[in-house]
């Protein structure tokens, strides 16, 4: 007598295969996004410090054009980088003191769900991870899970 179909057992060891297979592929593609938004903030953070530079370089003969706050001079260079943070869960939040010297932006990633795995990949990008304090001590930047970027010169610090 010839079979038509499957029999449950091998629908089911199918189906625990195919389960198997899923969670494997999820658990490999739950890094890579907080990778990209890793990737996503140091781009943003990148594009802050050109145009730091370029603004800087428009405007180095009037300093009177220099002593401006920080979401002014990037209102004026970038005028899209309110939506850097267009789920609001990465927040950037430019300084209101004046002056080349002063033109700092607060990053905070704590209200994303992959913060802690966002941390890990940006700790992995040149300038976010750790750096050395008094005798070879280290202290993580990105601790707080939010860090602070001078655009004048680009010195990432921990931010409280």
């Amino acid at each position: 007598m010839k079979r038509k179909g499957f029999t449950l057992v091998e629908l089911l060891i199918i189906i625990a295969i195919i389960g198997a297979l899923s969670a494997t592929m999820m658990v490999g593609l739950g890094g890579s996004t907080a990778r990209a938004k890793a990737v996503t903030i140091s781009n943003n953070v990148e594009s802050m410090k050109l145009a730091a530079a370029n603004y800087y370089i428009t405007n180095m003969e009037d300093a009177s054009q220099l002593n401006v706050d920080t979401a002014a001079m990037l209102d004026a260079e970038i005028p899209t980088w309110r939506d850097f943070a267009e789920d609001a869960k990465i927040k950037y939040t430019a300084s209101t003191d004046t002056g080349r010297e002063k033109w700092l932006v607060t990053v905070d990633f704590t209200g994303d769900g992959e913060s802690d795995l966002i941390k890990t990949e940006l700790a992995k990008i040149k300038g976010y991870g750790t750096y050395a304090v008094g005798s070879g001590t280290a202290d993580d930047k990105l601790a707080t899970k939010k860090f602070k970027v001078t655009l004048w010169n680009g010195k990432i610090e921990k931010a409280d």
